[in-house]
């Protein structure tokens, strides 16, 4: 993936500000996109893990463009790699003012329900084809790395 990063506090956290400090950074990559001449099913991915200052649960979320061969320019655009793994996903389905909301009852209740444990690693929002920001019945798909009890 080519993309930018920024630390931010996540919808677990009472800090939360996801959307404070990442809407910016969306918004460059949705950008570069269109510069790079990516269509709208390109895929788009949100990669996060813990800040490398992880107080109190700072996270660092990569927003990258799934592509299949590294630009020769890269104008300004870092390179994140996801290493292959096991993932638990879940469906989002509807506007993003929900997402918060999906995360919390994937992480909080669905997870620990199948009887998995959330490893060390990447977890991912997936953004393909079937997200539409405006659309009321857009999906998305978030992922966490797990490892089975």
């Amino acid at each position: 993936m080519i993309g930018l990063d920024a630390d931010f506090y996540g919808a677990m956290s009472p800090k939360f500000n996801g959307q404070e400090k990442l809407g910016p950074v969306w918004g460059a990559i949705q950008q570069k996109k269109i510069e790079f001449g990516f269509g709208p099913d390109t895929v788009m991915v949100g990669a996060t893990r813990a800040a490398s200052d992880a107080t109190d649960g700072l996270l660092n979320q990569f927003v990258g463009i799934q592509v299949s061969e590294l630009p020769a320019d890269l104008r300004g655009l870092n390179i994140l790699e996801i290493s292959a793994g096991t993932y638990a996903t879940f469906e989002h389905i509807g506007g993003m003012d929900k997402l918060v909301e999906s995360t919390q009852k994937f992480y909080n209740e669905l997870l620990p329900g199948m009887g998995c444990t959330v490893d060390n690693g990447l977890h991912l929002e997936i953004y393909d084809e079937r997200f539409d920001m405006s659309s009321a019945d857009s999906i998305m798909t978030i992922a966490a790395p797990i490892a089975q009890n």
